[in-house]
Parts: structure tokens; C-alpha cells; sequence
């Protein structure tokens, strides 16, 4: 047998209809994948590709990708796959277990020859080429293997972390896209979208069309809902197959623009899906039939439940996550648990999943140690998986408690996690927790605002459950794969290491004060900016007034340390003045979390004002009038200049009244060559001022120009008050006045600062362009980043090539 047998005829009689869409809407026909997947057989044939060959492919997820996989199937070779998502190290020691004779690779994939496990693999054939290449050729006969010859190697690692080669023969493969058919009511001429390799590959046999997702796979939590949402439209997707984190996105892209989701059919799964999600989606569409799907890599999918069924269902909150009834197709049973149950988990039958069936895989690619961990064969011959997954089950329904290698021991007996974390993370002020064991002690870290503690402390009271630590942590360490899965193996490494990222109020001073620099005033950058910046402006106004600037001078140091502490005054009344406000928008950050408190932020705040006086009365009378002059404006600007709610609204105005610090900065920062006496007003220093000013102005537009999936109802953007392009434009704009000006200031600029400026210029426009035409996250973090590099620049220009 040979599953392309069945898949390569299904091919031939679609014809013209599109068999993958792929990220830039470029389609690739089913004829079309026919024709190069006969293409691909014959000239890999040619190359000594057979079925005693293991070929690993790295390539993008695109129909190329899958005419070699299916190529590869036809000469009944093995097909190695390791997840986009993976680290360098997983792949590393994914491909060490196999020893594959071929590497099929794209040009973009090419970096991957700098890993020594790529480099060793023999054979190395360019998938480009193959796609090229236009020698005569002809049809290649299906090689007919025994049905469990392996037709594909994936990895899984479970809990553990460690790749395991997972085995997947001919009959499972086609006996799994049977399952999806029958159990998500697959069917031809369908329209998919999907994340997933295998669901592509199951989609092709049953003839059904699939869309690409559009987004980065080796970080999915970055996906633009707009994008997915457009795909949605564009290409009248019938269903979907995403993680909770995905789904979670797109729902609340349709909430926040009242838009409808015309979709059949919604399937999620592979991490724990809330309830509130499953309400959120019925609430946009009452009539779409959205399923929660429990399943693994060595078996997909186990059981399925309705989301019509969780909303409508008033489960007990300690049953854990509801997975619904096993699948009719496989025979499971329950294992006892590895140790005595806690009585907190008594609604019913509590055990390990266990199954057999055809579409449960029987093997791992080379490892007795993982089939003697993970399987058993029975009396009959039939070969069974355990799940590792703990549920309780009642009148056959399924709720996860948690995993086999996970519980957490006490006098009691053993507890599992998952029903503590769900009733946990419904808490105000909590958003992920992870309840665990650490070295004998019994830990809740959590994600979320610290005075949630008080909160969660009441909670364990009040179940008289045991809690030795409760410990927040700013950002909670989520799987690879799915981005919604806690890392357990990582965030138990945290935990024990002391990271910053599981700072609690408690924590040492500097410490925390360090973690909070780290977060919002970075010591580094901001050196090397105020470097530049005062620097920039003391040579830039000595040069135009004919003084001599010395890197010897101290007031020029004396100078550096005041606007460093400046600037640092400025984060801290910002700080103050939009507390509350940042509270709402970033929830996460150090100071809205009450790491550090509100009252500490104050107290920097004047110390650094008294310092700065301090430090402007020993350079001399000048530089005091102009700090003087600095703090009334700083002032105003941390009181919104008495009129907030104006201002709100005119943001144009906002900005200019905020920028207008920059002049008499850039004065300040001049004094220690020139005299107060000598700033006589005049046309030319106001374009001085002026050119010097916008400089700042363009990172300040560039830093808070921002793609819709960044925008944020608590945060402003210019982009969300002018529109993408406007915005745009404006910085164009000015960045072009920047130019021109050089023209007119009364100063021969050398060639170097010339040429360097333009490019400088070219750099940041080009930057500009490619997000006014495609306005991602991507691009929007190029602007600001060309932002940057405009300012530091120039400023550097200013410093040192006058």
C-alpha cells in the first residue's frame, strides 16, 4: 500500500480548483500540486531518494513544502518534519535521533547549514532547484510499502522538553485524515484554514482546499488577527483550525470592531480552551459550530466537545477543563493515578487516559525507552498509548485535572493543578497561574497585578488547600508551540534561579529598582542617547558660533549628568501623571503590578529636581536660568498644561506643546561653550532650534506609529488619532523639512555629515513606505526602529562630523 495511492487520483480529479492558498494569496491548483508532485518524485528518484531514505525538509510552510513531503510519500521515503517553533536546540537534537540521509532545503532556509547537525546530513538537495528545473521527465510509479512503514517523523516532547521521535506509518495517516472527515465532518470542496502541517496534508486527501495562515509559526502569538480575519473574507473559509491563543485574538478583533465571523466551523485545542472564550464566540456568531478538541501528537483527535455544550453546561468548577466523550473510533480505559488521590478531587472517576485504535500511533521512531514509557500491548495484540493526561470522568464525560508527572504531593494525597488554576485565574487582577512543586514546597506564581495576592490568599483559605509561596511573576513563560500552555520545565527554572521575572514587592530594593530601569528607563541606551543628544547640541551651537568645543571641558560632563537626570525626571512624572491610565493598558509593567510603589516613584522624583539644581549652580548662573526655565515647562507638561481633557481630543497641539522642550534643552546643553549673552533672537538661530528640535520630533512620531493589533484602547498612538496615513505623511514631511533645512542654516556642513544624513533620511523613508503599504506589527517595528537610528544618527552627526 501507499497512502498517496488514494491522494494522488483525488489530485488529478480536482483539476483547476485552488488546493493551497498560501500567506500572499498566490494559489497553487490541485492539478498544479499534482504535476509538480510527479515532478519532485521523479527527479528525487533520480537523485537516489528511495524508501529506505529518511529526508528532512526545511522550508517554509508553503505548497512547495508540501508537493516534496507528498513526493517523498510516493517514493515511499520517510519524511522528517521538526515544528517551525522549535529552538535551535530541539531541532539539534530532534535530527541527532534520526541520522537522515537527505536534507531537502529552500535558499531562505540556508542558515540552517550553520548547525552541525545540518551540515553532517550527507545528501543536500535545494528545493529551488527542484522547482526550476525543466529536463524531461516521466511519471513515476507509487512505491508500495507495508502499511506500517513509516511515512512521516514529527517530534513531541510532552512535559519533559526532550524531542521523541514520533512514528507515523502509511495506515496511520490515512486512517487519521479518516477520522478528521468523519469526526470534523470534513468534506470535499471545503475551504480550511489551518496552522497545522498535517492538517494541510490531511486536507489535500480528502480534497479540500487550504488557506496558509498568514504570520510568523515560529512565534504565533504575533499574528495579526486583521490579516487572519481578511483571509476569513477574502477567501470564504469554511472552517478553521487554530490555538486558543490564535482564536482568542480573532475573537476580540471582531469584538472591537463590531465585525460578524462568518465561519461554519471553529476547532481548537491543544491547551486548555476558557469558557469565556467559548461565550465569545457564540456571542458573534450564535449559529457557528465551534468544537474544543482533545488530542496529542500520537492520537488526534481523542474527544471533542461543543462549545454550545460548555457554555450551556454549569460544570463544578473542581472537575478541571471539560474535554468532552472520547471519539466512538477508539477504545479507551482509565489507569489509576501513580499515587493516592486528594479528596479535592472527588466528583468522579479520577485516572490517566489510556487508547487504542487505528488512528493511535503504535511506535517512536528508535526508542523502546519511550514506547516501555508511553505504551503497552495487550493480550490481543492491540497496542495502547497513555496520554499522560489525568481527568476525572462522570457519566463518560472527560474534565482535565492535570498530568501524570506533574501532581503535587501533600499529606493528603496527590492534588492536580488544572481545576485550582482555572477557578484561580478567574480572579481579578490574575491573568495566567500555575499552581506546582518546587523542592518540597508548594508554589502559585502568577501572572498579574500584585494586590491579587490578597485575594488568592483568601482563596486557598477558604478551599483549605496548601500554599507555601504565592509569587508574582511579570511575565509567565508560555510553550512553543501553542503560546498557551504554561512552560512548566521553564517557569520551575525561574522559580528556582530568582529571576526578575518573579519579583514580588518583597523583593530587595535594588533589585526591583534595577528590574524597573530595565523595563522602562534603560541605562545603557539612555547613556549613550544622552550622550549624543547633549553632545550633539553643545558642538552643533559651538561650531555656529565660532567657539572652540573640548571633550576636556568639565562643565560639558557636568552638563551630560543634569540632562540624563532630566530625562529621568521626565519618565518619572510620566510615570505619575499616567498611573492610572497605564495601569489599564499595560497591566503587566513593574510599577502597575505594585513592585514598585507609587510613593518610591515621588521620591526619585524630587531627589533628582534637587540634584539637578545642585548640579546647574556649580557650572554657574546660566545654566541655573535655564534649568529654571526647563522645570516650568516640565511642569506644566506633567499637569497637561491645565487643560487634559482639551488636549485629549487635539493631539496635534499636545504634540508641539510637549516638543517645545527641546529649545531651551538644546541651549542648556550648549552653555558650557558659549554665553547666554550671545542668544540674541534671530531668524536663523529660531531655524537652528527648529531643525534641532524635529530631529527628536520624528523618533518621538516614529516610536507611536503603530499597526492596528498594537493599538490599545488605554494608550494613545498617532496613528490612531490622524489614521495610518497621515500619520505617515506627516513624517515624511518632516523629515524632508530636516533636509532642506540644512540648506539654509548658516553652517558649511561637511560632505560626510551630508551624505551620511541622506542616507540616514533614505533609510528611515524606505522604512516609512514599507509600512504605509503593509502596516504589521513587522513594519511598524521597523519604523520605529529607523526612528532610532534617524535620531542617534544625527545626533552622533552633530557630535562628531561637524
Amino acid at each position: 500500500m501507499n497512502l498517496m495511492d488514494e491522494t494522488l487520483l483525488k489530485l488529478k480529479s480536482r483539476g483547476i480548483e485552488a488546493a493551497i492558498i498560501n500567506q500572499a494569496g498566490h494559489e497553487t491548483s490541485f492539478a498544479s500540486f499534482y504535476d509538480y508532485t510527479t515532478k519532485f518524485s521523479f527527479l528525487l528518484q533520480k537523485k537516489g531518494v528511495n524508501q529506505n531514505s529518511k529526508v528532512v525538509l526545511l522550508a517554509s510552510l508553503d505548497w512547495p513544502l508540501y508537493c516534496a513531503i507528498a513526493a517523498c510519500f510516493q517514493l515511499g521515503a520517510t519524511v522528517v518534519l521538526v515544528d517551525p517553533w522549535a529552538s535551535s536546540t530541539y531541532i539539534q537534537d530532534a535530527l541527532n535521533q534520526v541520522n537522515p540521509e537527505f536534507l531537502i532545503i529552500s535558499k531562505q532556509a540556508r542558515l540552517f547549514y550553520l548547525k552541525s547537525s545540518i551540515r553532517r546530513i550527507p545528501k543536500k538537495i535545494l528545493l529551488d532547484e527542484l522547482i526550476e528545473n525543466r529536463m524531461p521527465m516521466r511519471l513515476t510509479e507509487i512505491t508500495q510499502v507495508a502499511p506500517e512503514h513509516t511515512a512521516l517523523i514529527t517530534f513531541t516532547s510532552g512535559s519533559t522538553g526532550k524531542p521523541k521521535g514520533f512514528d507515523r506509518s502509511h495506515l496511520f495517516l490515512l486512517s487519521q485524515q479518516k477520522a478528521h472527515d468523519t469526526f470534523f465532518d470534513h468534506h470535499e470542496k471545503e475551504i480550511d484554514l489551518s496552522m497545522y502541517p498535517v492538517f494541510v496534508l490531511s486536507n489535500l486527501k480528502s480534497g479540500m482546499t487550504s488557506v496558509l495562515i498568514k504570520g510568523n509559526l515560529r512565534k504565533i502569538d504575533t499574528i495579526n488577527p486583521q490579516d487572519m480575519y481578511q483571509q476569513l473574507t477574502r477567501y470564504k473559509v469554511d472552517s478553521i483550525s487554530v490555538s486558543p491563543v490564535i482564536l482568542e485574538k480573532l475573537i476580540a478583533h471582531c469584538e472591537n470592531l463590531n465585525l460578524p465571523l462568518p465561519l461554519k466551523k471553529v476547532f481548537t485545542g491543544g491547551a486548555p480552551v476558557r469558557r469565556d472564550i467559548c461565550e465569545r464566540l457564540l456571542k458573534i456568531n450564535p449559529t457557528i459550530n465551534g468544537y474544543v478538541v482533545y488530542g496529542s501528537t500520537e492520537a488526534e483527535p481523542i474527544a471533542l466537545v461543543s462549545m454550545k455544550e460548555v457554555v450551556e453546561n454549569s460544570y463544578d468548577k473542581k472537575t478541571g477543563t471539560p474535554l468532552g466523550r472520547i471519539v466512538s473510533a477508539l477504545t479507551y480505559e482509565l489507569l489509576p493515578p501513580p499515587g493516592q488521590v486528594h479528596s479535592y478531587h472527588h466528583q468522579g472517576k479520577v485516572g490517566e487516559v489510556a487508547l487504542t485504535g487505528d488512528f493511535v500511533g503504535k511506535k517512536y521512531w528508535n526508542s523502546e525507552q519511550a514506547f516501555h514509557e508511553n505504551k503497552w500491548t495487550d493480550n490481543q495484540g492491540r497496542i495502547w498509548h497513555k496520554t499522560g493526561d489525568i481527568v476525572i470522568e462522570k457519566d463518560g464525560f472527560l474534565h482535565m485535572i492535570g498530568r501524570r508527572s506533574n501532581p503535587l504531593h501533600t499529606p493528603q494525597g496527590d492534588l492536580y493543578p488544572v481545576p485550582i488554576e482555572n477557578q484561580l485565574d478567574q480572579i481579578e487582577g490574575v491573568k495566567k497561574s500555575a499552581y506546582l512543586q518546587l523542592d518540597q514546597k508548594i508554589i502559585l506564581a502568577y501572572e498579574g497585578n500584585t494586590q491579587a495576592s490578597t485575594k488568592i490568599k483568601e482563596f486557598f483559605a477558604n478551599e483549605k488547600l496548601p500554599v507555601d509561596e504565592i509569587r508574582s511573576i511579570s511575565t509567565m513563560p508560555m510553550d512553543a508551540r501553542h503560546r498557551s500552555k504554561i512552560d512548566l520545565p521553564n517557569l520551575k527554572k525561574l522559580l528556582a534561579q530568582g529571576s526578575m521575572m518573579t519579583l514580588s514587592p518583597t523583593a530587595p530594593l535594588m533589585t526591583r529598582l534595577f528590574a524597573y530601569t530595565k523595563e522602562r528607563f534603560p541605562l545603557i541606551p539612555i547613556l549613550l542617547f544622552v550622550f549624543l543628544l547633549t553632545s550633539g547640541y553643545a558642538h552643533f551651537f559651538a561650531e555656529w558660533y565660532g567657539a572652540k568645543f573640548s571633550w576636556q571641558e568639565p562643565k560639558l560632563w557636568l552638563t551630560m549628568g543634569s540632562v540624563f537626570l532630566f530625562m529621568l525626571q521626565l519618565r518619572m512624572a510620566d510615570e505619575i501623571k499616567d498611573f492610572e491610565k497605564d495601569s489599564k493598558a499595560f497591566p503587566d509593567r513593574i510599577l502597575s503590578k505594585g513592585i514598585i510603589p507609587l510613593s518610591l516613584i515621588r521620591k526619585i522624583l524630587y531627589t533628582t529636581i534637587a540634584v539637578e539644581f545642585l548640579m546647574s549652580a556649580a557650572m554657574g548662573r546660566s545654566h541655573v536660568t535655564y534649568m529654571f526655565i526647563l522645570q516650568i515647562w516640565a511642569y506644566l507638561m506633567a499637569k497637561e498644561f491645565f487643560r487634559k481633557e482639551f488636549l485629549d481630543e487635539q493631539v496635534t497641539l499636545s504634540l508641539i506643546l510637549h516638543q517645545m522642550i527641546l529649545p531651551p534643552l538644546a541651549i542648556y546643553s550648549a552653555l558650557p561653550f558659549i554665553s547666554i549673552d550671545y542668544l540674541a533672537p534671530s531668524m536663523s538661530l529660531i531655524l537652528g532650534l527648529i531643525y534641532l528640535s524635529l530631529i527628536y520630533t520624528i523618533y518621538e512620531l516614529a516610536r507611536k506609529t503603530w499597526s492596528p493589533d498594537r493599538e490599545n484602547a488605554h494608550a494613545d498612538s498617532y496613528t490612531r488619532f490622524w489614521g495610518i496615513g497621515p500619520a505617515v505623511l506627516v513624517q515624511i514631511a518632516l523629515t524632508l523639512i530636516v533636509i532642506v533645512l540644512m540648506k539654509f542654516l548658516p553652517m558649511e556642513f561637511s560632505k560626510l555629515y551630508l551624505w551620511t544624513a541622506y542616507g540616514l533620511a533614505i533609510i528611515y523613508l524606505n522604512m516609512l513606505m514599507l509600512f504605509r503599504r503593509n502596516p504589521t506589527r513587522k513594519t511598524s517595528k521597523l519604523v520605529e526602529a529607523g526612528g532610532s537610528i534617524f535620531l542617534l544618527g544625527m545626533c552622533a552627526l552633530n557630535a562628531f562630523a561637524l
